[in-house]
Protein backbone atom coordinates (compact mmCIF):
# COMPACT_ATOMS: atom_id res chain seq x y z
CA UNK A 1 0.00 0.00 0.00
CA UNK A 2 2.91 2.09 0.61
CA UNK A 3 6.58 1.97 0.12
CA UNK A 4 8.91 4.38 1.25
CA UNK A 5 12.89 4.93 0.85
CA UNK A 6 14.60 6.50 2.82
CA UNK A 7 12.49 9.75 3.21
CA UNK A 8 14.04 12.75 5.35
CA UNK A 9 12.11 16.03 6.02
CA UNK A 10 13.80 19.55 6.03
CA UNK A 11 13.19 23.47 6.08
CA UNK A 12 13.82 25.49 2.84
CA UNK A 13 17.02 26.56 4.91
CA UNK A 14 18.57 23.31 4.67
CA UNK A 15 17.80 22.67 8.92
CA UNK A 16 16.76 18.88 9.26
CA UNK A 17 14.08 18.08 10.81
CA UNK A 18 13.79 14.53 10.13
CA UNK A 19 16.73 11.94 9.46
CA UNK A 20 16.44 9.56 6.46
CA UNK A 21 14.03 6.44 7.25
CA UNK A 22 12.01 4.13 4.98
CA UNK A 23 8.47 3.06 6.17
CA UNK A 24 6.06 0.58 4.50
CA UNK A 25 2.39 -0.18 5.32
CA UNK A 26 1.36 -3.81 3.83
CA UNK A 27 -2.63 -4.15 2.78
CA UNK A 28 -5.09 -4.45 5.90
CA UNK A 29 -2.46 -3.80 8.09
CA UNK A 30 -2.30 -1.68 11.62
CA UNK A 31 1.07 0.53 11.39
CA UNK A 32 1.85 2.40 14.80
CA UNK A 33 3.76 5.53 14.75
CA UNK A 34 4.84 6.93 18.33
CA UNK A 35 6.48 9.84 19.56
CA UNK A 36 6.43 12.68 22.04
CA UNK A 37 5.25 16.08 20.73
CA UNK A 38 8.37 17.57 18.38
CA UNK A 39 9.81 13.90 17.81
CA UNK A 40 8.45 14.29 13.79
CA UNK A 41 5.76 11.77 13.48
CA UNK A 42 3.30 13.94 12.17
CA UNK A 43 5.59 15.72 9.75
CA UNK A 44 6.48 13.07 8.43
CA UNK A 45 3.53 10.66 7.67
CA UNK A 46 2.63 14.42 5.86
CA UNK A 47 5.79 14.10 3.66
CA UNK A 48 4.63 10.40 2.76
CA UNK A 49 1.98 11.73 0.93
CA UNK A 50 3.41 15.26 -0.46
CA UNK A 51 1.15 17.15 2.14
CA UNK A 52 3.61 19.24 3.95
CA UNK A 53 3.45 22.80 4.78
CA UNK A 54 4.85 25.22 2.26
CA UNK A 55 7.61 26.13 4.85
CA UNK A 56 9.02 22.36 4.42
CA UNK A 57 10.09 19.97 1.91
CA UNK A 58 11.04 16.30 1.94
CA UNK A 59 13.34 14.34 -0.70
CA UNK A 60 13.47 10.59 -0.35
CA UNK A 61 14.39 7.78 -3.46
CA UNK A 62 11.00 5.92 -3.51
CA UNK A 63 7.76 7.28 -2.90
CA UNK A 64 5.07 4.59 -3.79
CA UNK A 65 1.51 4.45 -2.48
CA UNK A 66 -0.84 2.24 -3.98
CA UNK A 67 1.43 1.04 -6.76
CA UNK A 68 2.08 4.43 -8.20
CA UNK A 69 5.28 6.62 -7.47
CA UNK A 70 3.78 10.32 -5.96
CA UNK A 71 6.56 12.15 -7.68
CA UNK A 72 5.19 11.21 -11.21
CA UNK A 73 1.99 12.05 -10.67
CA UNK A 74 0.30 14.84 -12.70
CA UNK A 75 -1.82 17.36 -10.15
CA UNK A 76 -5.28 15.58 -11.34
CA UNK A 77 -4.22 11.93 -11.15
CA UNK A 78 -2.35 13.01 -7.11
CA UNK A 79 -5.43 15.07 -6.16
CA UNK A 80 -7.30 11.63 -7.60
CA UNK A 81 -5.44 8.99 -5.50
CA UNK A 82 -4.96 10.79 -2.59
CA UNK A 83 -8.81 12.18 -2.37
CA UNK A 84 -10.05 8.65 -2.93
CA UNK A 85 -8.02 6.65 -1.41
CA UNK A 86 -6.44 7.88 1.19
CA UNK A 87 -8.53 9.10 4.45
CA UNK A 88 -7.02 11.27 7.46
CA UNK A 89 -7.81 11.88 10.33
CA UNK A 90 -6.37 15.47 11.95
CA UNK A 91 -4.85 15.63 15.38
CA UNK A 92 -6.55 19.76 15.58
CA UNK A 93 -10.24 19.11 14.28
CA UNK A 94 -10.65 23.19 14.89
CA UNK A 95 -8.23 23.82 12.20
CA UNK A 96 -9.11 21.00 9.99
CA UNK A 97 -13.28 21.83 9.56
CA UNK A 98 -14.33 25.21 8.15
CA UNK A 99 -15.59 27.48 10.43
CA UNK A 100 -17.99 29.62 8.11
CA UNK A 101 -19.09 26.34 5.54
CA UNK A 102 -22.22 23.59 7.34
CA UNK A 103 -20.55 20.35 8.25
CA UNK A 104 -22.58 18.69 4.98
CA UNK A 105 -20.72 20.83 2.33
CA UNK A 106 -17.40 19.73 3.96
CA UNK A 107 -18.57 16.16 3.99
CA UNK A 108 -19.82 16.14 -0.01
CA UNK A 109 -17.38 18.16 -1.40
CA UNK A 110 -14.65 15.17 -1.94
CA UNK A 111 -17.80 12.43 -2.08
CA UNK A 112 -18.87 14.92 -5.64
CA UNK A 113 -16.01 15.59 -6.60
CA UNK A 114 -14.47 12.00 -7.31
CA UNK A 115 -17.90 11.46 -8.71
CA UNK A 116 -18.57 8.83 -5.82
CA UNK A 117 -22.25 9.52 -6.29
CA UNK A 118 -24.65 12.29 -6.34
CA UNK A 119 -25.20 15.04 -3.70
CA UNK A 120 -28.48 13.03 -2.79
CA UNK A 121 -26.63 9.77 -2.28
CA UNK A 122 -23.67 11.67 -0.05
CA UNK A 123 -25.84 13.11 1.85
CA UNK A 124 -27.49 9.65 2.60
CA UNK A 125 -23.93 8.07 3.32
CA UNK A 126 -23.32 11.02 5.35
CA UNK A 127 -25.94 10.86 7.91
CA UNK A 128 -25.27 7.43 8.17
CA UNK A 129 -21.83 8.19 8.31
CA UNK A 130 -22.64 10.26 11.64
CA UNK A 131 -24.97 7.97 12.88
CA UNK A 132 -22.22 5.22 13.16
CA UNK A 133 -19.62 7.00 14.86
CA UNK A 134 -22.04 7.55 17.70
CA UNK A 135 -23.54 10.88 16.99
CA UNK A 136 -27.25 11.50 17.57
CA UNK A 137 -29.38 13.71 15.38
CA UNK A 138 -26.96 14.05 12.33
CA UNK A 139 -29.66 15.67 10.48
CA UNK A 140 -28.49 18.84 13.07
CA UNK A 141 -24.68 18.78 12.50
CA UNK A 142 -25.16 18.63 9.02
CA UNK A 143 -26.64 21.84 9.08
CA UNK A 144 -24.34 23.03 11.81
CA UNK A 145 -21.39 24.41 12.38
CA UNK A 146 -17.70 23.77 13.54
CA UNK A 147 -18.24 25.90 16.32
CA UNK A 148 -21.37 24.48 17.87
CA UNK A 149 -19.34 21.13 18.52
CA UNK A 150 -17.38 20.34 21.20
CA UNK A 151 -14.14 18.88 21.04
CA UNK A 152 -15.48 15.07 21.19
CA UNK A 153 -17.99 16.06 18.46
CA UNK A 154 -15.23 17.18 15.98
CA UNK A 155 -13.40 14.89 16.06
CA UNK A 156 -16.56 12.08 15.65
CA UNK A 157 -17.21 14.07 12.97
CA UNK A 158 -13.86 14.28 11.33
CA UNK A 159 -13.72 10.12 11.19
CA UNK A 160 -17.22 10.18 9.45
CA UNK A 161 -15.61 12.52 7.38
CA UNK A 162 -12.45 10.49 6.44
CA UNK A 163 -14.97 7.21 5.73
CA UNK A 164 -17.14 9.21 3.17
CA UNK A 165 -14.84 8.16 0.02
CA UNK A 166 -14.11 4.92 1.27
CA UNK A 167 -10.46 4.97 1.47
CA UNK A 168 -8.13 1.89 1.61
CA UNK A 169 -5.59 4.20 3.71
CA UNK A 170 -6.85 5.88 6.95
CA UNK A 171 -4.31 8.12 8.76
CA UNK A 172 -5.15 8.84 12.30
CA UNK A 173 -3.32 11.76 13.90
CA UNK A 174 -3.83 10.99 17.98
CA UNK A 175 -7.36 10.62 16.53
CA UNK A 176 -8.72 10.10 20.85
CA UNK A 177 -6.83 13.21 21.98
CA UNK A 178 -10.08 14.90 22.62
CA UNK A 179 -11.96 12.03 24.07
CA UNK A 180 -12.12 10.37 27.16
CA UNK A 181 -11.12 6.60 28.08
CA UNK A 182 -14.59 5.49 27.32
CA UNK A 183 -14.68 7.07 24.01
CA UNK A 184 -11.02 6.34 23.20
CA UNK A 185 -12.01 2.44 23.71
CA UNK A 186 -15.01 2.60 21.25
CA UNK A 187 -13.03 4.74 18.60
CA UNK A 188 -10.06 2.53 18.44
CA UNK A 189 -12.94 -0.87 18.25
CA UNK A 190 -14.86 1.33 15.48
CA UNK A 191 -11.13 1.66 13.28
CA UNK A 192 -10.06 -2.37 14.41
CA UNK A 193 -13.50 -3.09 13.06
CA UNK A 194 -13.22 -1.66 9.49
CA UNK A 195 -9.94 -2.93 9.54
CA UNK A 196 -10.81 -6.16 10.28
CA UNK A 197 -14.08 -5.94 7.91
CA UNK A 198 -13.18 -4.44 5.25
CA UNK A 199 -9.22 -4.67 4.70
CA UNK A 200 -8.62 -0.83 5.29
CA UNK A 201 -4.80 -0.07 6.55
CA UNK A 202 -4.57 2.34 9.18
CA UNK A 203 -1.79 4.35 10.40
CA UNK A 204 -1.65 5.59 13.80
CA UNK A 205 0.03 8.34 15.37
CA UNK A 206 0.22 8.73 18.78
CA UNK A 207 2.35 9.40 22.04
CA UNK A 208 -0.01 6.61 23.58
CA UNK A 209 2.05 3.47 23.68
CA UNK A 210 -0.81 1.88 25.28
CA UNK A 211 -3.05 1.99 22.20
CA UNK A 212 0.43 0.76 19.76
CA UNK A 213 0.28 -2.46 22.14
CA UNK A 214 -3.13 -3.09 21.72
CA UNK A 215 -3.77 -2.13 18.10
CA UNK A 216 -1.23 -1.97 15.68
CA UNK A 217 1.21 -4.88 14.24
CA UNK A 218 4.28 -2.94 13.48
CA UNK A 219 5.44 0.40 14.46
CA UNK A 220 7.69 2.85 14.35
CA UNK A 221 9.41 4.66 16.96
CA UNK A 222 10.47 8.61 16.61
CA UNK A 223 12.96 10.51 19.01
CA UNK A 224 13.98 14.02 18.89
CA UNK A 225 13.59 13.85 14.57
CA UNK A 226 14.64 10.40 14.02
CA UNK A 227 13.39 6.76 13.70
CA UNK A 228 15.43 5.06 16.20
CA UNK A 229 13.26 1.79 16.27
CA UNK A 230 10.66 -0.31 14.05
CA UNK A 231 9.89 -4.22 14.61
CA UNK A 232 6.34 -6.33 15.59
CA UNK A 233 4.43 -4.45 17.96
CA UNK A 234 4.67 -7.72 20.22
CA UNK A 235 8.88 -8.11 19.68
CA UNK A 236 8.99 -4.10 20.11
CA UNK A 237 7.79 -4.52 23.90
CA UNK A 238 8.97 -8.13 24.54
CA UNK A 239 12.69 -6.80 23.54
CA UNK A 240 13.37 -3.33 22.56
CA UNK A 241 16.84 -2.68 22.13
CA UNK A 242 16.73 1.15 21.99
CA UNK A 243 17.10 2.61 25.12
CA UNK A 244 14.14 5.30 24.39
CA UNK A 245 12.21 2.80 23.77
CA UNK A 246 13.16 0.41 26.58
CA UNK A 247 12.27 2.91 28.97
CA UNK A 248 8.93 3.95 27.26
CA UNK A 249 7.92 0.15 27.28
CA UNK A 250 8.79 0.15 31.00
CA UNK A 251 6.59 3.29 31.83
CA UNK A 252 3.63 1.73 29.99
CA UNK A 253 4.44 -1.41 31.88
CA UNK A 254 4.48 0.26 35.39
CA UNK A 255 7.23 -0.57 35.62
CA UNK A 256 10.68 1.62 37.23
CA UNK A 257 12.80 3.08 34.38
CA UNK A 258 16.50 1.82 34.66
Amino acid sequence: MINITQLEVHTHEGRALVQPFDFHLKKGEIVGIFGESGSGKTISTQAMLNLLPSALVSRSIKKIVEDRNLDMLSPREYRKLIGLDVGYIPQNTTEFLHPLVKIKHQMLEGYVTHQCGTKKQGLKRATELLELVGLNNPKKILNGYVFELSGGMRQRVNIALSLMTKPRIIILDEPTTALDSITEHEVMEFFKNINQEEGVSLILITHNMKLIEKYTDRAYVFYQGEMVETNDTKMLFSEPYHPHTRALVQVTHGEEVR
